[in-house]
């Protein structure tokens, strides 16, 4: 009876084992998510000026002097 009963304690130390790790990585992961929470903001939280400072448009052929489109 001593051998099962070795192999039922490495059993219950092997799964107490993972689920620490498993238990220490879901802390680690929650951490990570609150980290992140504080330092980026979502689209909809900006300023109007703040949001027109994430893109640029191109001003192509605008001014008077540009080259002209040719046509057929």
């Amino acid at each position: 009876m001593e051998p099962n009963r070795r192999e039922f304690q490495k059993q219950c130390a092997f799964q107490s084992f993972c689920k620490r790790v498993l238990h220490n990585e879901a802390c680690n992961a929650h951490d990570e998510i609150r980290r992140r929470r504080k330092r980026e903001v979502s689209f909809c939280d900006l300023a109007l000026h703040e949001e027109r400072q994430l893109y640029t448009t191109d001003k192509y052929f605008q001014a008077k002097t540009a080259e002209p489109t040719y046509q057929i």
